[in-house]
Parts: structure tokens; C-alpha cells; sequence
């Protein structure tokens, strides 16, 4: 395969690398949090800037991945993970969809005279997404037939007497009854199914990449030592002055 010659084709060859992309990435937002950390006149923009960092240092910490990535045993496991993470898209869009319509229906049913404000939308997807963990909220999944019940032990009153052909309590939502059974439907479609389907291909990209474990390795390695090669001799902060001095070469090469 021939060099890149142009700027485009250089530019689309460096980001096709995803650690390259990474780096790019991190140093941008470092960038940017550390301008808004020289504002020393509004204490608000401050704290963005101090938030951006925060999440700066995390991208820093995953491109240590990539220095681990030489590693005989780590560098085949690290590459597991990678693809794993791109087939685990599709899945998440189907959980997407999953929590989309179980918790929409939920809140509508739950909590019908809500105004509108962006922690409705928040409220969608929030308990819906904890319940995949394991987190069911069982004291509210039928607050009003709990109610109930718990007033005919307590009390000993027929529980045919409290309803009387009407609901217990009038504070419950016409079809209170319906999340509930939603609920059934969407732990089964997603702790069940979605999840089986999410381990299996797992399992499939294991068996796979395990068998040239040995071969990605080398790959790794390869890459790592032709990137050491390429990189300037002088370490950060003092990069840029390679770079000046690669200019003035080129361009005293041309004349």
C-alpha cells in the first residue's frame, strides 16, 4: 500500500486509527478546559472548565489501553473489548427501543397530570434502565393493589368491600393496573432475551479473536514500534519545536 501523499488522505489515514482519534480528542477538550480555567473573573465558567478537565482525565486514563496493548496476554483481551463494544451497539439500540416504550407508556399511565419539563424525559429511560440491574422498585410497582391489600390485613376488611365496584383510592390513575404488566413484558424482552443475545455474541467474538491471539499481538506490537519510530525526539512541551524545525527544513529543502 502507497503513503498518503495528500493533506486529505494523511488527515484520513491518521483518524482512521482510533487511539489517534482518542488522542486528538483529548488534547481538544484539554484545550478548551484549560481556557475556561483561566477565566478568572466568572467562578460559573470556572467550573465547567473544571468539569471538562475532570472528564479530560478520563480519556487520558483509557489511552493507557494503548500502551497495554503490547502486552502478549492483554494486548488480544484489549482488542476482544474493542469489538465487543461495536456489536454491543446494536444491542443497545434494541434496549433503547425496549426501555423507549415500556417507560413512555409508564410515565403517561403513572403520572398523567404532569406538566411538561425535561426531567419527564429524564424520568422515561431512569428507572427503566436501573431495572436491568436488577433494581425492580418494588414498593411502586402497584402502589394502589399494595395499598389495598395491605388495609384488608391490617384492618380485616373484604377486599371485595373496599373496592365495592369502584377503585380503592381515588388518587390512582385510570389503568394503574396496565405498568405492571408492562413491566413483565419489558424485564422479559430485556433482561432475558436481549441479554442472552448480548452474551452469546460475546461468547462468538472470544472464540474468535482468541484463536489469533498470537497474531494480533504481533500487529499490536508492529504498530506500537513503528509509532515510536515516527515520534519527535523532544517530549511534550517541547514537540512544537521539533515541528518548527521540520518546517524550516522543508521549506529550505524547496528553495
Amino acid at each position: 500500500m502507497s503513503e498518503p501523499e495528500s493533506f486529505a488522505q494523511k488527515a484520513k489515514y491518521f483518524f482512521n486509527n482510533t487511539w489517534n482519534l482518542l488522542a486528538t480528542l483529548a488534547v481538544a477538550t484539554y484545550l478548551i478546559g484549560f481556557g475556561l480555567r483561566l477565566d478568572v473573573k466568572h467562578k460559573s465558567v470556572r467550573a465547567i472548565g473544571r468539569v471538562v478537565l475532570a472528564c479530560n482525565s478520563m480519556l487520558w486514563s483509557i489511552k493507557l489501553l494503548d500502551f497495554i496493548s503490547v502486552h502478549p496476554r492483554m494486548g488480544p483481551y484489549i482488542t476482544m473489548a474493542g469489538k465487543m463494544i461495536q456489536n454491543m451497539l446494536y444491542i443497545i439500540v434494541l434496549l433503547f427501543v425496549s426501555m423507549l416504550a415500556f417507560g413512555l407508556a409508564r410515565q403517561s399511565i403513572t403520572y398523567p397530570n404532569e406538566s411538561w419539563h425535561w426531567l419527564l424525559l429524564r424520568n422515561i429511560f431512569y428507572k427503566p434502565y436501573f431495572m436491568l440491574y436488577g433494581e425492580v422498585y418494588a414498593g411502586e410497582i402497584d402502589t394502589c393493589g399494595d395499598g389495598a391489600w395491605d388495609t384488608h390485613i391490617e384492618k380485616g376488611i373484604a377486599i371485595s368491600d373496599l373496592y365495592n365496584g369502584t377503585r380503592f383510592d381515588e388518587t390512582c390513575p385510570h389503568g394503574y393496573w396496565v405498568p405492571p404488566l408492562l413491566m413483565t413484558g419489558f424485564l422479559l424482552i430485556a433482561n432475558i432475551l436481549l441479554m442472552s443475545m448480548l452474551l452469546a455474541i460475546f461468547n462468538n467474538i472470544f472464540e474468535k479473536t482468541d484463536r489469533v491471539s498470537k497474531e494480533i499481538w504481533l500487529f499490536q506490537r508492529y504498530r506500537q514500534v513503528m509509532e515510536y519510530e515516527s515520534t519527535p525526539f523532544l517530549p511534550p512541551p517541547l514537540t512544537p519545536l521539533y515541528y518548527l524545525w521540520m518546517i524550516f527544513k522543508c521549506i529550505k529543502t524547496k528553495r
